[in-house]
């Protein structure tokens, strides 16, 4: 008798900490902050936005390596520049023409 005891008391124990859970995700799942949601509902809505926050990640990871390519062929062509810029100086000084 002790030992079922025991056993239904840890085995409530373990159904509260599972329903604090599926709370938890209804609470940071937007698609189930609507209402009641059934546990099946819970967890395949959480499967989706998952998804979704992975396609938006993937998105933004491609959008931010654009950039630092974007960002380094800009690094590239200031040095560009500025070499020509310095060669352009040292041929105006080389044959006197004055700086415009």
């Amino acid at each position: 008798a002790y030992r079922r005891a025991t056993h239904k008391i840890s085995e409530q124990k373990r159904r509260k900490i599972l329903n604090n859970r599926y709370d938890d995700l209804r609470t940071i799942i937007p698609a189930c902050q609507d209402g009641a949601h059934s546990k099946q509902s819970v967890l395949k809505k959480a499967m989706n936005y998952i998804d979704q926050l992975t396609k938006e990640l993937m998105v933004q990871d491609h959008v931010l390596r654009e950039l630092q390519h974007e960002q380094e062929r800009r690094r590239i062509l200031e040095q560009e520049h500025s070499q020509w810029t310095s060669k352009l100086q040292a041929l105006r000084k080389h044959y006197g023409i004055p700086e415009s």
